[in-house]
């Protein structure tokens, strides 16, 4: 049922990454697309409305605040687990880092 909406914010979020940085077709082209629809579940599973979800106009701020969050939740993460992180921490670690890289310096 929502699967044209979400492959239209997948579409979108590839389109801003791109626009913030023209080298990510290059650098990233296997990686962008996963990791855009990592970004886009997020966005879907914390959108309180499907009109917020759908925004186009605050996509981008979305993304910056979703990869300071994601940032903040692997240091959390990391730090509260003495012998390493679990799987579900080791991606969000992968998606932060990713995310910083690609986000982090247009903030």
């Amino acid at each position: 049922k929502d699967i044209p909406d979400r492959r239209k914010v997948i579409y979108s979020i590839c389109k801003v990454i791109e626009k913030m940085r023209p080298d990510a077709s290059k650098m990233w082209s296997k990686k962008l697309p996963i990791m855009a629809k990592k970004l886009e579940e997020h966005l879907y599973r914390s959108a309180q409305t499907k009109e917020e979800y759908l925004n186009k106009a605050t996509l981008k701020k979305r993304l910056q605040m979703m990869a300071h969050g994601l940032e903040g939740h692997r240091s959390y993460k990391d730090s509260s687990k003495p012998g390493g992180d679990s799987g579900s921490s080791t991606m969000i670690s992968l998606i932060a880092n990713h995310t910083n890289v690609i986000l982090g310096s247009y903030a």
